[in-house]
């Protein structure tokens, strides 16, 4: 090619010196991004821990420039699906639905979800969509909020039937199928609730009297007048046994289990009920 042979080793030791030199600047410049990308995750990290610290505080306001700070990060290092991203979409998306901007909140939980389900991470996934459920409950969007619980409540049961958020879920669908005045479906759920509920807890457990109260009420709504006359009776024997005998609960338990047998003519058992 024009060059005797000093030439042309001449050359290529030129240029191999040229391309080690340019390796070896590359190396650098990925060791120094590898370095700069560990900096802003650990000051991303740090920052979604204070924006925690500051919810557990309701310190809304606050806490929403910390996860708009982790949220710009997260993307810059890890790019816009990775779960660590939608970590801070699912928490900045809770903290706007807590103050009210429910578009910006909706916003954040639908990419929320997007990443968690391309991550298939299902308790994840559940708790992103319990927090759209509460979301369009809070906004009387009754037919989104059911749908939401629904799908929230299939993957906690394909998780794990014993996950401790799956009977608060069925019992948030269930107060909105009532809502809906679905009410044998309301029920159905109140049901599916109890019965976890009396598997996994103590026979006297708070919980089971409220829900028993709210299956009393459900009840009655329902015309079925044995059925809730057998609810507030178990609501009753259960707050008795903890000494709360004056609870407002009780006293409106009472009352309504009196007018029962007021109205069937069961005039001595009314009398007993109301001066209770």
């Amino acid at each position: 090619g024009g060059y005797d042979i000093d030439e042309t080793e001449e050359v290529e030791s030129v240029v191999s010196s040229s391309s080690s030199a340019e390796e070896d600047d590359e190396e650098e410049e990925d060791e120094g991004r590898k370095q700069k990308n560990e900096r802003l995750s650990t000051f991303a990290s740090a920052m979604f821990s204070t924006g925690k610290f500051l919810v557990d505080r309701e310190q809304f306001q606050e806490s929403i420039t910390c996860f708009e700070t982790v949220l710009e990060v997260r993307r810059e290092v890890y790019g816009w699906d990775d779960p660590l991203v939608g970590d801070a979409l699912h928490m900045e998306g809770f903290v706007r639905s807590k103050m009210g901007d429910y578009d910006r909140a909706l916003m954040l939980l639908w990419d929320a979800l997007r990443i968690r389900k391309i991550a298939s991470e299902p308790l994840k996934i559940s708790a992103t969509l319990r927090l759209l459920a509460d979301l369009h409950f809070s906004k009387e969007e009754n037919m989104h909020a059911a749908l939401f619980y629904e799908e929230c409540a299939r993957h906690l049961k394909e998780h794990d039937m014993k996950d401790p958020h799956l009977p608060l879920v069925l019992i948030d669908l269930a107060r909105t199928k009532d809502r809906l005045g679905d009410y044998g479906e309301s029920m159905n759920f109140f049901e599916e609730a109890l019965s976890i509920y009396e598997h996994s807890l103590d026979y006297d457990d708070d919980r089971i009297a409220s829900l028993q109260y709210e299956m009393g009420v459900l009840a009655f709504q329902m015309g079925d007048r044995d059925r809730g006359e057998e609810c507030f009776r178990q609501f009753i024997r259960i707050r008795k046994s903890k000494g709360s005998n004056m609870d407002e609960g009780v006293a409106n338990a009472l009352f309504v289990l009196g007018s029962l047998h007021w109205a069937t003519k069961k005039k001595d058992l009314a009398h007993e009920s109301w001066v209770e």
